[in-house]
């Protein structure tokens, strides 16, 4: 999938989906690729599962990083029920920050998501952060000073997302280019929102677009390798 030298990201969002048990048998299914070359591919899980996802791949040295759907704002501390980056670097290089399931039910604001990506940045982890088109400037000016060109953006368009009803190749190319201009830094851009098997070439085939964020596709394991493939 890669071409003329650019790594493409395949980034899987389980959401709340699978009990532990399922989340070992789609691994399972994984063992016998091997990967591509110029190709990421990485497995954000239930953050529950990190641990055990993450010995399973060390153990069978599987082409797959995994990273958390989300991460605290917040460092060590008296934080009840909030995960800190600190405690999950051990089994994860990059982190889901700013999703618009995260901003829109749990009220995220730009700034708390600043803040996770600073969190991130801090404890060496590389943040996937979303973005949607109609805030997208806004959404990257609340990052202020942090170290823009160390992040992935993910765009996904609201109306894309688990509607079967993805944007086109051509305004998610042109959405991209605004995300670069925006961050001013050359970062990796994906694209999220309705990706499969059967559509995600297109995308790809676009010079500003570095690969996909899979919702719903990923939760199979024979879709998610027959996207990757």
């Amino acid at each position: 999938m890669s071409q003329a030298g650019k790594i493409i990201y395949l980034v899987a969002n389980w959401k709340s989906h699978k009990t532990l048990a399922e989340a070992l048998s789609w691994l399972e299914t994984m063992k016998g690729w091997r990967g591509t070359e110029g190709m990421k591919v990485i497995v954000c899980p239930p953050l529950p599962y990190l641990r055990s996802m993450h010995q399973v791949i060390v153990r069978y040295s599987m082409p797959i990083e995994l990273g958390t759907q989300d991460i605290s704002p917040y460092p060590f501390g008296a934080y009840t029920g909030a995960v800190s980056a600190g405690m999950v670097k051990e089994f994860v290089t990059y982190a889901i920050v700013g999703h618009s399931e995260r901003r829109r039910y749990f009220h995220e604001t730009d700034q708390e998501v600043a803040n996770k990506v600073g969190q991130c940045l801090e404890n060496g982890l590389r943040p996937i952060l979303c973005i949607d088109e109609p805030y997208l400037e806004s959404q990257i000016y609340a990052l202020s000073d942090l170290s823009k060109e160390k992040l992935v953006v993910a765009y996904e368009p609201l109306a894309a997302i688990g509607s079967g009803n993805p944007d086109t190749p051509e305004h998610a190319q042109s959405v991209a280019e605004r995300v670069k201009a925006a961050m001013q830094a050359d970062v990796p851009v994906l694209y999220g929102g309705s990706v499969t098997a059967e559509n995600i070439q297109p995308y790809l085939n676009m010079p500003a677009i570095a690969g996909a964020l899979v919702g719903g596709a990923s939760l199979d394991p024979e879709s998610w390798k027959a996207l990757i493939s």
